[in-house]
C-alpha cells in the first residue's frame, strides 16, 4: 500500500462548493474550532459525555474510511496499514506503529501499539487551555477503533495511554480486540453503542407554587393586635406567666404581671421538648394538656400547654403557668387565645406569601432561559428593593433536618417557617438591597454586593450571620450555604443560579452538611455532576473498585478505606501507616494486595488517577 495517494481520490469543485473523497462529501474545518467544540462539550455536558460524543464521531470517520478502502482494495487484514496513511493525509498527525500482532483463526485477534506525532487534538488543546487532567485525543482513538474494527471484522478498541495534552512526551496508544481488553474498555464500548436522549441542560426544575395564597381572615379583632397584645391580655386575665414558643421551641414573646424569679427557661424548654417527643400526636390533637416539671430549686411547676394550629400546620405552643386549678372557662380562654395567635400567624403569612411570590416570580424570569426585557424587569426589581444594575451573587440555603422525627411537617412548610421565624428579617436588616425567595425546599438569596466590597468579605459575613442564626434558632438543623458566580450583567444571573443550585444538589448527594462552598470550588465533583448518565459513572467506578469492595465484605477488611487514605496522603507510606495505626511493612503488603485486586499500578500517575476518580464517583452516587 506504499503507492497509496489520497490525491487520486480527492475531487475539488470549488465553483460548486463541493469537495469529495470518492463518493463521500467532505468539508475543510479549522482544527482550532474542533478544540473549542471539545471544550464547550466538556463545559456543558461534562467530560464523560463529551468524550463519548467525540469518540463516536471519530469512530464513524474511521469506519467510513475503512469501508472506502474495502470497496477499492478488498477487506483483507493486509490493508489495515491504509488507516494511518489516510489519517496522515487528512492532516490529523503522523502515526508510528511500534508493534503489531495478528493471530488467531483467520487473524480474528489483533493487537497493536504505537504513538501519534503532531496530533492536532493534543496540540491545540494544550495551546488554548493548558495541560489536561486526562487524555484528550478522543477523535483519534475513535478513528483508530472504527477503522480497525471494519477492516478486521472484530470489535476493536483503541485506548490512549499517554497524551501530550497532559504534558507527556508523546501520545501513545494501544489497540486490542474487545476480549483482550476485558473490563478496561467497558466505557469505550458503551460510548460506541449507546444512544443518548439528551435533556435540555439549561432547563431547571419549575418552581413549586403550591403555597395557599388565600388564607381566610375570620376575625376582625386581630387587626393590629399581634401576638404580643394577645399574650399581655391573657396574662392580665389569668394573673399568670404566659409564654409563646415557636415550633422550634424558641421564645417568641412572654408576659408576667409579677416577677417570676423561679422560672428557669432552659429547664422548661427541655421538659417541653421531651414531652413532645413522647407525645407525637399531642399537637395535632388540637387540645390542651398539662406539663409538670421540677426547677433547680426543687419547685414543682405546672404549665398549661395549648398548641397553636391552623389547619395541619403547627405554629408553636402557648404555655400558661398554673397557679390554681383553672376552671373550664379559664381553659377555654387559653384555647381561644391559641386560636387568635393562629389567626395572627395566618394574617402575617398571607402578606409574606404575597411578598415571596412576587420575588419568586421575578427571580424565575431572571433565571429563565428566555430573553429578558430590561425595560420591564429593572423597574419591577427596583419596586422590590433590588437594583439589578449593581453587582449581585446568587446564594442557596439548603436546610437539613438532623432529627427527622421531631415535629414533622412538610419540607416546603419547613422552609416557609424558617423565613417567617426571622431569617428573612435578618437578611433584610444586614443585607439591604438583596432579594429572598423560596424555591422547592430551598431558600434563594440574590445578594447585593457593594462596589468596594471584596467577594470573600461579603461571603464570610453572610455565612457567619446565617450560620449563627441557624445555630441559635434551629438547633435541630444544619445548613449548607452555596453560591454561584458574581453577576455583572443580566446574563450572569441565570448562570449564577444554576451553579448555586447544582452545588446544593452535589453536597446533598455527597451527604455533606454545614458547608460553605462555591460551585467553582467543588472541582471534579462539579464536572462529574454534569453527566446525564449516573449509571455510566457507577459502572465505571465499580469496574475498578468492585473487586476491592467484594474482598472487604468477604474477608471483613477495610482495603477500600486504606486505598482512599493512601491516595489522600499523596501515596506516602509513612504518613498512611501512621494515620492507619499499622506497621509500614503491613501497609506495603496491603497496598500490593490492593493493586492485585483492582489491577492498577498505584505507582503510576494514570493508576492513581483512575483509583481516585473511582472513589470520588462512588461518593458522588452515594455508594461510598
Amino acid at each position: 500500500m506504499g503507492d497509496f495517494n489520497l490525491r487520486d481520490l480527492l475531487e475539488f469543485r470549488p465553483e460548486e462548493g463541493v469537495i469529495s473523497l470518492k463518493e463521500s462529501r467532505m468539508v475543510l474545518l479549522e482544527a482550532t474550532a474542533l478544540s473549542y467544540l471539545k471544550h464547550d462539550l466538556i463545559y456543558t455536558l461534562g467530560q464523560n459525555i463529551a468524550q463519548g460524543i467525540l469518540f463516536r464521531f471519530g469512530y464513524r470517520c474511521g469506519s467510513y474510511d475503512a469501508k472506502m478502502v474495502a470497496s477499492d482494495y478488498g477487506g483483507e487484514i493486509k490493508h489495515i496499514g491504509l488507516g494511518p496513511a489516510i489519517y496522515r493525509w487528512k492532516g490529523n498527525g503522523q502515526v508510528k506503529v511500534i508493534k503489531e500482532l495478528r493471530f488467531g483463526t483467520n487473524f480474528n485477534r489483533y493487537y497493536a501499539e504505537g504513538k501519534w506525532e503532531n496530533c492536532h487534538e493534543a496540540e491545540h488543546y494544550k495551546k488554548l487551555y493548558g495541560l489536561s487532567e486526562f487524555p484528550i485525543c478522543w477523535i483519534s482513538t475513535g478513528y483508530a477503533s472504527g477503522f480497525t474494527s471494519v477492516i478486521t471484522g472484530q470489535e476493536v478498541i483503541c485506548l490512549e495511554k499517554t497524551c501530550v495534552g497532559m504534558g507527556h512526551k508523546n501520545c501513545s496508544w494501544e489497540i486490542r480486540t474487545r476480549d483482550n481488553w476485558g473490563n478496561l474498555a467497558i466505557k469505550d464500548l458503551y460510548d460506541i453503542n449507546c444512544n443518548f436522549n439528551f435533556k435540555d441542560l439549561q432547563t431547571m426544575i419549575a418552581e413549586q407554587k403550591s403555597i395557599d395564597s388565600n388564607r381566610k381572615m375570620t376575625q376582625i379583632i386581630l387587626e393590629g393586635a399581634g401576638i404580643q397584645g394577645i399574650v399581655q391580655t391573657l396574662s392580665e386575665m389569668l394573673n399568670s406567666h404566659v409564654i409563646i414558643f415557636d415550633r422550634f421551641l424558641n421564645v417568641l414573646t412572654q408576659c408576667c404581671n409579677e416577677q417570676d424569679n423561679n422560672l428557669q427557661m432552659d429547664i422548661l424548654r427541655q421538659e417541653l421538648e421531651e414531652y413532645l417527643d413522647k407525645n407525637l400526636n399531642f399537637a395535632l390533637s388540637n387540645s390542651i394538656n398539662k406539663l409538670s416539671c421540677w426547677m433547680d430549686n426543687y419547685e414543682q411547676q405546672t404549665w398549661i400547654i395549648s398548641p397553636i394550629i391552623a389547619g395541619s400546620n403547627i405554629w408553636g405552643y402557648l404555655l400558661v403557668k398554673e397557679k390554681d386549678n383553672y376552671t373550664d372557662l379559664s381553659l377555654f380562654t387559653i384555647e381561644h387565645a391559641s386560636t387568635l395567635c393562629a389567626l395572627d400567624y395566618l394574617k402575617k403569612d398571607s402578606a409574606l406569601e404575597v411578598e415571596l411570590r412576587l420575588k419568586g416570580d421575578l427571580l424565575d424570569e431572571i433565571f429563565s432561559n428566555g430573553a429578558l426585557n430590561t425595560e420591564e424587569i429593572l423597574p419591577r426589581a427596583m419596586k422590590l428593593g433590588c437594583d439589578l444594575k449593581m453587582p449581585h451573587q446568587v446564594f442557596v440555603l439548603d436546610l437539613i433536618n438532623l432529627h427527622g422525627n421531631f415535629n414533622k411537617i412538610s419540607p416546603a412548610g419547613d422552609v416557609f417557617e424558617f423565613v417567617k421565624a426571622g431569617i428573612g428579617d435578618l437578611i433584610k436588616h444586614h443585607l439591604p438591597g438583596s432579594l429572598l425567595a423560596v424555591k422547592k425546599n430551598r431558600i434563594l438569596v440574590l445578594m447585593r454586593i457593594g462596589q468596594d466590597e471584596k467577594q470573600d468579605d461579603h461571603i464570610a459575613i453572610f455565612s457567619s450571620l446565617t450560620r449563627q442564626w441557624v445555630n441559635e434558632h434551629l438547633p435541630n438543623y444544619a445548613v449548607n450555604i452555596v453560591w454561584g458566580r458574581t453577576c455583572q450583567d443580566l446574563d450572569d444571573y441565570r448562570k449564577s443560579f444554576q451553579e448555586a443550585w447544582k452545588a446544593a444538589s452535589i453536597l446533598k448527594e455527597l451527604g455533606r452538611q454545614d458547608e460553605d462552598i462555591g460551585f467553582k470550588d467543588l472541582g471534579i465533583y462539579a464536572l462529574l455532576w454534569e453527566s446525564d448518565n449516573k449509571e455510566q459513572l457507577k459502572d465505571y467506578a465499580l469496574s475498578i473498585l468492585k473487586p476491592l469492595m467484594d474482598y472487604d465484605r468477604d474477608h471483613n477488611t477495610n482495603f477500600l478505606w486504606t486505598l482512599e487514605l493512601f491516595l489522600e496522603k499523596k501515596c506516602g507510606l509513612s504518613e498512611t501507616a501512621k494515620s492507619s495505626f499499622v506497621h509500614i511493612n503491613t501497609l506495603r503488603y496491603r497496598i500490593k494486595r490492593i493493586e492485585e485486586l483492582i489491577g492498577i499500578d498505584l505507582s503510576s500517575n494514570e493508576g492513581r488517577f483512575q483509583a481516585q476518580l473511582s472513589i470520588r464517583l462512588l461518593k458522588l452516587i452515594g455508594m461510598s
